[in-house]
């Protein structure tokens, strides 16, 4: 059954015959597109792990993050720290989630931030191509992380990002190691599980065991190198098309569901919108979408777009991503017209 939500699962025919290019070509292409350092590792969640250790985290530093943060994010997080929802006298960083590829205000946090000493480590799994007053997302802070499969249809795969050549370095020799057969078993069973979690929407156990088990395993899987966007062009084709549907149904809502705008040249690439109909109309408009087999989820949305004064509220989670066909894109329209 063919199913659209918010992740570009759904064009596996387009990359069959694709060779794997290299590491070091990739490592490239992301920091040419950047502007800083990269290094790809297997997952998001790997680069985290590796970055906190990098930074010489322990159980004892407590590191500050919003609400709604996935399990399997706060999972990596408590292996290397200690999750907190409070700052407090042994904080020893802040999370910025760019949460659903908006970025945060950032020249808050940042202040806030050198103020009390912290380490700023950016999430921009949401967010590749998002920038925030004229500046890319994850160029702000100490260091990064990019995920490959919220945007583009690798299914695993992710980067460390930091203008610290000696903490991209540390992640460059801890990849480096040779690919072993545990490699080749998680690359194929990390992207059955991701499959099996999408086409048959069964819980995501499997997924998320696969995924935290990413740290012991940091090289790149082959099918990532190999489904990733080539050259800049690629890169920013896919981006212009999600941009495209992301103006399309912000300008269908209006400010009456969609009603904040981004600060002066900031820009935002989404994952998904945020759609605020009105409590009682959400189901229903899930409903309705559900009829297209479009699936949206009701979250919550930090209107405030700051981890240090959050303001969540509940929304339908709109897909956007670039293999949204215009007639998807025209019913969603005419759902938030009908509702």
């Amino acid at each position: 059954m063919h199913l659209t939500d918010i992740y570009p699962y759904n064009s596996l025919s387009i990359r069959s015959g694709m060779t794997a290019q290299s590491e070091a070509a990739l490592d490239a292409l992301v920091t040419e597109y950047f502007g800083v350092e990269s290094a790809v590792v297997s997952s998001a969640r790997a680069g985290l792990y590796l970055i906190l250790k990098t930074l010489g985290f322990s159980r004892t530093d407590h590191i500050l993050v919003p609400d709604f943060l996935c399990r399997s994010v706060l999972y990596i997080l408590n292996l290397q720290g200690f999750a907190v929802q409070e700052a407090n006298a042994r904080t020893k960083a802040v999370f910025v989630f760019h949460q659903w590829g908006y970025p945060q205000r950032m020249d808050i946090i940042m202040s806030e931030a050198k103020k009390r000493g912290w380490y700023v480590i950016e999430d921009c799994a949401h967010a590749f191509g998002s920038t925030y007053r004229g500046e890319m997302v994850g160029s702000f802070g100490d260091a990064s992380i990019v995920s490959f499969p919220k945007i583009f249809p690798t299914y695993v795969g992710g980067a460390v990002l930091s203008k610290h050549k000696d903490l991209i370095a540390r992640v460059h020799d801890t990849r480096e190691e040779p690919r072993s057969l545990g490699h080749h078993l998680f690359d194929r069973i990390s992207v059955y599980a991701a499959r099996q979690n999408y086409l048959l929407r069964k819980p995501p156990f499997l997924a998320t065991a696969i995924y935290i088990k990413s740290i012991h395993f940091p090289r790149i899987a082959r099918t990532a190198l190999r489904w990733f966007p080539r050259t800049l062009e690629d890169i920013t084709s896919s981006l212009a098309r999600r941009k495209y549907i992301f103006q399309t149904l912000k300008k269908k809502a209006g400010p009456a569901y969609h009603p904040f705008e981004l600060d002066d040249d900031s820009d935002v690439i989404p994952l998904c919108v945020p759609i605020f109909f009105p409590e009682e109309k959400l189901r229903a408009a899930q409903d309705m979408l559900k009829e297209k087999n479009i699936i949206a989820d009701i979250l919550h949305f930090d209107v405030n777009r700051n981890i240090l004064n959050p303001h969540y509220k509940k929304c339908l989670a709109f897909p956007c991503h670039q293999y949204v066909t215009d007639e998807e894109l025209n019913y969603m329209c005419d759902v938030i017209r009908r509702v």
